[in-house]
């Protein structure tokens, strides 16, 4: 299934058993009794027929699995192919390798070649046992069948749930479960949905049958709803008590707009939720223990009176309870129980803290049912939700660095010596840092060099074809140049930078290298010249260079062919 890489055996042949255990393993020539064996067979090597024969290899029929397909993973897996391929391996020659070869029988020796007329393959499209037809087309390729799904199923081989039933995580099916992807419970307020593992360990996503089984978080909640099962309205609404869950009409917007109270209100009721310091239905009054309405200011209270109020901007003054946090917004305890009432989102003795799942000053919701939160707490001063591993934000709402693909936030498996520190975009494709590149940003761009510390090619421009290089800054030099920065001549050139060839000799010098500086040939003895090219004086013909005759202790020197000088005389 990689496309050529690599390949697993179906089936042997062979001309004996023999052949068989010794080629391929004592382990083919057993009985069947996994669905995933290769067998060895020696049906189709007989003599005969010798020509148009016909083999046939069925890698389903006598298996285990064969009577159910579908649903037996370890033949499905077997039989699956990308590719197919033939080795051939020796051919059957009938003994005919023992022949003399003056005795070989052209008859026979004239079969000795692998030849095939056609290859047909039947198979069946990989449905994972969500389909029972393979015959739908598929839109981008009319010349190929898909799988016609079923069980909720989608795709080309049925691989993934269709949008909306992602309840549970997809399986594919087994003999004895069709395992059918299950629709999320939005209550028709979204129309997509995802799986998640940790929503489904905390048991927060109720399914539709009313149990809170499966991880279905829904997408792109629409009618101002929200939450993991689109359950809630969001803040400015309140759930209409005339109206079922699953209406479009089921949250209303808060008739709150005013500057005496915080814009949310309760559900069912609608009614608002005041600031601190006001009360009654419109918030419209001073709450008890205050006066001077809009300006509500606490009323001066008795000078043996020792009880005190924490106002949220920190004033200390006589009071019972905070009433920002009590019921009517009241300043004493209720003299029926003796305590102080506190609203539902807010606790303590004086009704001075945010209960769990509300923060600020006024204890409003925590905005806390993203996909990527912990739990539905937050912080009680700034309301930073807890986040889990790969999001961020103040509601957990987007990836954090290293992390693609909100509501999901992947693993971007990006190089961390390569990426920039937000790791990936939203496709998930890394970003790498300037001298950096590769799908992971795990190796060097173009002229630089050195992974994970990326410097910049040296090469120099007189000598280099261009400025990439290799491991180790290796430049890649013109012809002449070498070194690691082509920074010099290569040998048989001399003159860096115009690296000019040697030319030496090649009968009088001892190599073709010469001198870099100066391109001095090495010149074999009694030779001489640049270029190794010439005789010392003394010696004569080049390239043998023969030493010069003594005579009478002057030195006589060759001239011409035969003829002799001495002392700028003929000699006899």
């Amino acid at each position: 299934m990689d496309f050529g890489r690599t390949y697993q055996p179906w089936q042997f042949f062979a001309s004996s058993k023999r052949d068989c255990l010794e080629r391929f393993g004592p382990q083919t020539l057993e009985r069947i009794t996994r669905d995933d064996a290769a067998i060895c067979t020696t049906e189709y090597s007989r003599i005969v027929p010798l020509e148009n024969g016909e083999i046939v290899v069925s890698l389903v029929n006598g298996r285990p699995g064969a009577m159910n397909f579908s649903y037996s993973p370890l033949l499905r897996e077997f039989t699956k192919a990308t590719n197919v391929r033939l080795r051939f391996l020796r051919t059957n020659t009938l003994l005919g390798h023992l022949m003399g070869k003056a005795l070989r029988d052209p008859t026979v020796t004239r079969r000795y070649y692998y030849s095939i007329k056609d290859i047909s393959i039947g198979g069946r499209c990989v449905c994972h046992g969500h389909a029972d037809a393979c015959d739908a087309k598929d839109p981008t390729d009319p010349f190929r069948l898909q799988c016609t799904c079923q069980h909720n199923t989608c795709g080309g081989t049925c691989d993934r749930c269709c949008p909306g039933f992602n309840q549970q995580p997809w399986k594919p099916a087994t003999a004895n479960s069709a395992n059918e992807c299950q629709s999320c419970n939005c209550y028709g307020h979204a129309t997509d949905c995802y799986y998640d593992p940790e929503v489904d360990r905390r048991r927060a996503s109720q399914s539709l049958d009313g149990t809170y089984q499966g991880g279905g978080v829904c997408i792109d909640c629409q009618h101002h709803t929200t939450g993991v099962n689109c359950e809630r309205c969001l803040p400015g609404f309140y759930r209409s008590p005339n109206h079922p869950l699953d209406s479009p009409h089921v949250c209303r917007r808060c008739n709150c707009e005013s500057d005496f109270t915080d814009g949310t209100c309760e559900d069912l009721t609608g009614r608002c939720y005041c600031r601190p310091n006001f009360s009654g239905e419109r918030c419209d009054v001073c709450a008890e223990g205050f006066t001077g309405f809009p300006s509500c200011y606490p009323t001066p209270s008795s000078s043996n009176d020792t009880r005190e109020q924490v106002l949220p901007a920190g004033q200390i003054v006589n009071c019972d309870c905070s009433a920002a946090g009590t019921q009517g917004n009241a300043c004493r305890k209720d003299p029926r129980v003796g305590r102080c009432l506190c609203k539902p989102n807010f606790q303590g003795t004086h009704c001075e803290l945010c209960a769990p799942g509300f923060y600020g000053p006024g204890c409003q919701p925590c905005q806390c049912s993203s996909p990527g939160v912990a739990d539905d707490r937050c912080d009680p001063d700034t309301g930073q939700c807890r986040c889990r591993a790969g999001f961020e934000g103040a509601t957990c709402d987007r990836c954090a660095p290293g992390y693609f693909h909100f509501p999901l936030c992947q693993l971007c498996g990006c190089s961390p010596a390569g990426t920039l520190p937000e790791g990936c975009d939203e496709a998930g494709r890394c970003l790498c840092q300037p001298e950096f590149a590769g799908p992971h940003c795990d190796r060097c761009r173009p002229g630089y060099h050195g992974f994970p510390n990326c410097q910049a090619c040296t090469c120099d421009p007189r000598g280099a074809l261009d400025q990439l290089c290799g491991a180790g800054g290796l430049c890649r030099c013109r012809p002449g140049y070498t070194g690691t920065a082509c920074q010099e001549c290569s040998p048989g050139f001399h003159g860096f930078p115009s690296c000019v060839p040697c030319h030496c000799s090649a009968e009088g010098s001892l190599h073709a290298a010469c001198d870099p500086r100066s391109g001095q040939c090495s010149c074999r003895p009694r030779v001489t010249g640049l270029r190794c090219d010439t005789c010392v004086p003394g010696a004569y013909n080049f390239p043998y260079c023969e030493g010069a005759v003594w005579w009478d202790g002057t030195s006589v020197a060759a001239e011409g062919a035969g003829r002799c000088v001495f002392s700028g005389r003929p000699c006899g």
